[in-house]
């Protein structure tokens, strides 16, 4: 009766099998983070007279990717003195989600000045700021893709 050998891995082969398999792993976690950064290079161009908006919501407290959160664009208006002001309208003011590695892209809205707003405005929400605490104004141009960046949020 033949003897099979049922050890993992044995034999000549098994010293080549330890060296392949951390390049292996290497190699398979570099493509997982190419996959997970290339999630806003292939941003297709607005139609004429739109803009796109992309970026990427991370939580600060975790230093996680934020998903499947809203981000809203709340519009803003000027008066004839310069002064600012901005309205979320829920019914028609342009929002998206994000996908599970914190990404957005919103496609072929208006082309003005935006607040974005991260969150459900009706509950936990936080509004994309300067360094300096106040609101940060997005222009977005037509016929232009406007990347955020990474939008840290403290939650």
């Amino acid at each position: 009766i033949p003897v099979i050998n049922r050890e993992p891995f044995s034999g000549p082969g098994n010293a080549l099998i330890k060296k392949i398999t951390p390049l292996a792993l290497l190699i398979f976690i570099l493509f997982l983070a190419a996959c997970e950064t290339s999630s806003l290079s292939n941003i297709p161009d607005p139609e004429p007279g739109m803009t796109t908006i992309a970026g990427r919501v991370v939580s600060n407290l975790t230093g996680e990717p934020v998903a499947d959160t809203i981000v809203r664009f709340a519009e803003v208006y000027s008066n004839d003195q310069g002064e600012k002001a901005y309205a979320l309208d829920e019914a028609f003011s342009p929002g998206t989600m994000t996908d599970e590695n914190g990404y957005f892209v919103v496609s072929n809205i208006a082309a003005r000045e935006y607040v974005i707003v991260i969150g459900d405005p009706r509950t936990k929400y936080a509004f994309v700021t300067e360094s300096s605490g106040q609101v940060k104004l997005w222009n977005a141009k037509a016929d232009s893709v406007l990347q955020t960046g990474t939008i840290n949020v403290d939650y």
